[in-house]
């Protein structure tokens, strides 16, 4: 029996997006929090989950054929 790992990788890069956004002095402290309020940065949560998914399926469909 293998016993997995589980971690939430999405909410550890989520946290440091967002101390960078806060943090790097590349943004005003509104800037980054407007980024926040818009949840800009979920577009990057989805598609890297949509790279997720399709990678996971990709396989499966070629050992099923």
């Amino acid at each position: 029996m293998t016993q997995q790992l589980i971690l939430n990788v999405d909410g550890c890069i989520a946290v440091c997006f967002v101390d960078l956004l806060r943090d790097s002095g590349a943004f005003t402290p509104e800037e980054a929090d407007e980024y926040i309020k818009v949840r800009f940065l979920a577009f990057y949560f989805l598609t890297a989950q949509l790279i997720n998914v399709v990678s996971r399926l990709v396989p499966s469909m070629d050992s099923s054929s």
